[in-house]
């Protein structure tokens, strides 16, 4: 059987990862069986535009953030000069929609499932009209090219700890009209309630506060 392999990327790749491997350990292993197989990807800073790893014919097109544009014109432009039984889509997070432009039966491969990385990585088309009375007036085309791209955000949080303050003060008695001197301990819970104790010569505080704003 004569298969044509559709993909990103391949092992070549500097930013190849577990899914070219997953794809190409099938691939070599139909090669084994005795079955032609073609491997159609993106191309990268350095690489040919074609090879041969462990019998899979290589035939790399289009760059890494425009490849999923590029596939539908280097399939026809293969197919041309080769003939294929079944074409094996490797869905790695975009789906190519090969059945949509080529005619052969299709199988797919899923080397794993994904959130919304997708929308971070899918290429958009915008057409914005301006509408009035009921007619268009001004038509604009917006292209948002993304490429193949995985974030990972690293969030910290720490736990909240209480405090413990210490601190001097003065304190006034009107009854006589002296002045003390005092120490104070002021506590803020992880709530940032705050208890207070304070000690002078001429008096003895003790308190409580609430943070409200």
């Amino acid at each position: 059987m004569r298969i044509l392999a559709l993909n990103w990327q391949d092992l070549k790749n500097p930013q190849s990862g577990g899914a070219e491997v997953h794809l190409e350990e099938i691939l070599r292993r139909l090669v084994s069986f005795g079955h032609q197989v073609d491997l159609l990807c993106c191309n990268f800073p350095g690489g040919s535009n074609s090879d041969n790893v462990g019998g899979v014919r290589i035939f790399r097109r289009g760059k890494r953030w425009n490849f999923n544009l590029a596939a539908p014109f280097a399939i026809k432009e293969i197919m041309n000069s080769n003939k294929y039984d079944v074409l094996l889509e490797d869905i790695n997070k975009i789906p190519f929609y090969s059945p949509l432009y080529q005619k052969l039966p299709t199988l797919v491969v899923i080397p794993h499932l994904f959130s919304d990385t997708i929308f971070k990585d899918s290429n958009r088309f915008v057409i914005n009209d301006t509408i009035s009375r009921n007619k268009i007036q001004s038509r604009g085309f917006e292209a948002l090219l993304a490429e193949k791209t995985i974030i990972r955000n690293n969030y910290i949080f720490t736990k909240e700890k209480g405090a413990l303050y210490i601190g001097g003060f003065t304190s006034y008695d009107r009854r006589d009209g002296k002045l003390g001197l005092g120490l104070g301990l002021n506590y803020k819970t992880p709530k940032k309630d705050i208890f207070s104790l304070g000690y002078s010569t001429n008096v003895l505080t003790i308190g409580y506060s609430k943070k409200i704003y």
